[in-house]
């Protein structure tokens, strides 16, 4: 089963002008306001993650992006690492489809 199958993604800005975004505390204890770019829920593990990023570019010049386990808990949520190569791989394969799919239109 490749990961188009097992995960359903939702674009985070729905309503025309409305970002998301979301504050995170760094290596160096600074807090960064990050860009959702989207979240996604597995249904193989039943977790939900959030891509995002803080516009900031790697030495090849792409857009660096950071995924995190996303738990919410009513308004509040927490980050939580991603805990393995699967994860890291149905992921990724997400961010491709979702940027093909951009690519698409």
């Amino acid at each position: 089963m490749d990961s188009e199958e097992r995960v359903a993604y939702t674009a985070i800005n729905v309503e025309a002008g409305e970002d998301q975004y979301l504050s995170i505390i760094n290596d160096e204890g600074v807090e960064v306001e990050c860009n959702v770019l989207f979240t996604c829920d597995c249904k193989e593990n039943g977790k939900s993650y959030v891509v995002y990023s803080d516009d900031t570019l790697d030495s090849a010049g792409n857009q660096k992006l950071y995924a995190s386990v996303l738990v919410m808990d009513g308004e509040e949520c927490d980050l939580l690492p991603v805990s393995s190569e699967e994860e890291w791989l149905m992921i990724s394969n997400t961010v491709t489809v979702i940027r093909e799919a951009e690519d698409e239109d």
